[in-house]
């Protein structure tokens, strides 16, 4: 009875500290696998990086550096389609403050680019620009574009 009556006075607060200790060692945990798939990726191991990616996507669905490291590991290896759908996930997750929007329009410029949607290539390249004006691989992506289509004029002020 002793117990019980300490138990019911400690009890939430047990809890509360048996939540924060489980939610920290997720975080822990995320934190090394992000780290461990970084450091897969460096070494050229895109596909055990992707795998790690993977992984750290299973602890945290939400985190959007972990997609947007698996998109950018996927578009590596030349899986558009998939690298397309993280660097999409990273967005709808993504905070508005984050200096990662341009980057993530850019990216998806570079699949429709390859994908040769010019025209959506140029919508991403565009938004990209929005986000950050001197987005070098956007400008570079907006000028190939524009030369393509037969805008010398356009492609030369993109590329200065």
């Amino acid at each position: 009875m002793h117990y019980l009556k300490r138990f019911s006075k400690i009890g939430g607060i047990g809890i509360l500290f048996t939540a924060l200790g489980a939610f920290a060692q997720t975080a822990q945990t995320l934190s090394a696998c992000l780290e461990k798939g970084k450091t897969q990726y460096a070494s050229q191991q895109y596909s055990r990086s992707a795998a790690t990616f993977t992984r750290c996507l299973k602890m945290d669905d939400t985190n959007t550096e972990a997609h947007l490291s698996l998109a950018g590991t996927l578009l590596t290896q030349e899986n558009l389609s998939e690298a397309k759908t993280h660097f999409e996930a990273a967005l709808k997750h993504m905070k508005r403050t984050s200096p990662y929007w341009s980057y993530t329009y850019s990216m998806l410029g570079d699949i429709a680019l390859k994908q040769k949607q010019h025209k959506h290539a140029l919508e991403m390249y565009n938004k990209s620009l929005e986000y950050n004006a001197a987005n070098v691989n956007s400008l570079i992506g907006k000028g190939v574009i524009l030369e393509t289509q037969g805008n010398k004029q356009g492609a030369a002020e993109a590329y200065l």
